[in-house]
């Protein structure tokens, strides 16, 4: 599937499109004082019913995902492997019963990460199309380096 007038959304070193009428929020995480001293960013792309947060992590790598699974919600996570425009990745989740599913990508020293959430409702399950725009999301991603000439000056 693809989106109908889609924008491009420059996330670090990477680029993924997303539907024109959907609203991005960008959030600071501004540490407490005597934490450690790094803020990092989430981005928010809202739809209609599901959102999906992003950011990006420069230490960890693919292996973190399952790792984070394993802790905070189940042992023995397997997570499966995925590549998407020559970006290696790894993802876990599913809409049944609740949608939550994760994807994580590295290429480079920076990882992206996606989450996909209903937003309200934990039973609420997607239609079709909303399926379609969720998958064309994640199958847009791109390396930003590996795609320069996608980019022309004043573009």
């Amino acid at each position: 599937m693809t989106l109908v007038n889609p924008f491009r959304l420059t996330i670090g070193p990477y680029w993924l499109l997303v539907p024109e009428e959907a609203k991005i929020l960008a959030e600071v995480k501004i540490p407490p004082p005597g934490a450690a001293r790094s803020a990092p960013t989430y981005w928010t792309i809202l739809m209609e019913r599901f959102s999906m947060s992003v950011s990006l992590d420069p230490l960890q790598d693919l292996s973190q995902l399952k790792k984070y699974i394993d802790y905070s919600t189940q042992s023995a996570a397997a997570t499966k492997t995925l590549v998407v425009n020559g970006l290696q990745g790894v993802t876990y989740g599913s809409y049944m019963p609740r949608t939550w599913i994760d994807w994580h990508f590295k290429k480079g020293d920076t990882m992206i990460c996606l989450n996909l959430q209903a937003r309200g409702s934990d039973g609420l399950q997607p239609t079709t199309g909303e399926e379609l725009t969720h998958r064309a999301i994640v199958e847009s991603l791109k390396y930003c380096r590996d795609h320069a000439e996608e980019n022309p000056p004043g573009g």
